[in-house]
């Protein structure tokens, strides 16, 4: 009996033979809803299967007619073989890569919410990265409203998936990096990561937690190396140019940064032309240093300076500066990377040096 009733129930939802037939009104009024339950589920299942397909097609379709394109370049560029099969065979290894990070961008729907809520949010996801500087720990036990502003403009999450760089020599660093996922190499002096002269650089690994290149934030700064994840990873940047103008809406914690800045670019100018990278930390015991700065401050404080943020026009050229951007280019026996910045970046340096 159980078998015959699979078998009629079946037979409703496809297209098959059945001899057991309704033999009065209410069992045919039956037969005709599960004929009708069943077309409506056979015909979105084929549907859906039909969907998935002509997707199928149509993303292979789009894949090869971009190979052919990417080799028409080649040939007609003519690029050498080796860097042509390099190339290829990352991007294939990176259509492979399945993304597990995910990172605000990658949310559209918040975008929708309240901007009360996305700054509590942003505050919860990026303020407990920013802590792992001492300076901005000091600054968060003193003054939560600050380290909130800089979390809702100032700090961005980039995902850079397996063998990506995320700088390279020569480019112009724009903040400071930490390293929320993943890993991270970094090879001083390097430019392209398949170089043969990578043998000789001086290899050095980033883990989550580490934060390096600092230098931004006080004053111009080159990339002196190439820095690859070597898993897929994401790294939090805190942009340099957002960060001096909320400082420069907070007198108080100005004069204090300014402060910090004066003995940073000190410590870079004692060390000038030497191991620099961009690794390299002024003050190992950081959290030693900022209490030794904010003990330096009498309590009844007030700054009768200019305190207003140096544009590119005006910024200070003095010799300290001048000797830190060279120092930050890399010696000429490698390879040329472009001229440091002419101008120099906004409120610590026009107070402190």
């Amino acid at each position: 009996l159980y078998v015959c009733a699979f078998h009629w129930s079946i037979a409703q939802f496809t297209p098959a033979p059945n001899d057991i037939h309704p033999t009065n009104f209410e069992e045919r009024l039956f037969a005709l809803l599960a004929l009708f339950v069943g077309l409506v589920i056979f015909t979105a299942l084929i549907g859906r299967v039909t969907a998935l397909i002509t997707q199928s097609h149509r993303e292979a379709f789009e894949s090869l007619m971009e190979s052919e394109r990417l080799r028409g370049l080649f040939v007609q560029k003519k690029v050498s073989l080796r860097l042509g099969n390099i190339i290829i065979r990352f991007l294939m290894s990176k259509s492979d890569n399945k993304d597990s990070f995910v990172v605000e961008d990658d949310v559209a729907c918040l975008k929708k919410i309240p901007a009360s809520m996305l700054i509590e949010l942003r505050d919860e996801m990026y303020s407990k990265v920013l802590l792992w500087h001492p300076i901005f720990l000091v600054l968060r036990d003193s003054d939560r409203v600050v380290v909130t502003e800089l979390c809702q403009t100032s700090v961005t999450e980039r995902r850079i998936t397996k063998s990506n760089e995320l700088f390279s020599r020569g480019a112009v660093a724009k903040g400071m990096y930490f390293v929320v996922s993943g890993e991270f190499e970094y090879w001083v002096g390097a430019v392209q990561r398949r170089s043969l002269q990578l043998r000789s650089r001086i290899l050095k690994t980033v883990n989550v937690g580490d934060w390096f290149c600092e230098v931004p934030l006080w004053c111009p700064w080159v990339h002196k190396g190439l820095l690859a994840a070597t898993t897929t990873a994401c790294a939090a940047e805190l942009n340099a140019v957002a960060f001096s103008e909320i400082m420069r809406r907070h007198p108080s914690w100005l004069h204090t940064f300014r402060l910090y800045a004066k003995a940073f670019v000190d410590r870079l100018a004692e060390d000038m032309c030497s191991d620099l990278d961009d690794m390299w930390k002024a003050f190992p015991d950081g959290h030693g240093k900022v209490e030794e700065i904010f003990r330096s401050i009498p309590d009844d404080f007030e700054d009768d300076e200019d305190i207003s943020v140096c544009s590119e026009s005006d910024a200070p050229t003095d010799d300290a500066a001048v000797e830190t951007i060279k120092c930050a280019q890399p010696p000429e026996e490698v390879d040329p990377m472009p001229p440091p910045p002419s101008s120099m970046p906004p409120f610590p340096l026009k107070r402190t040096l």
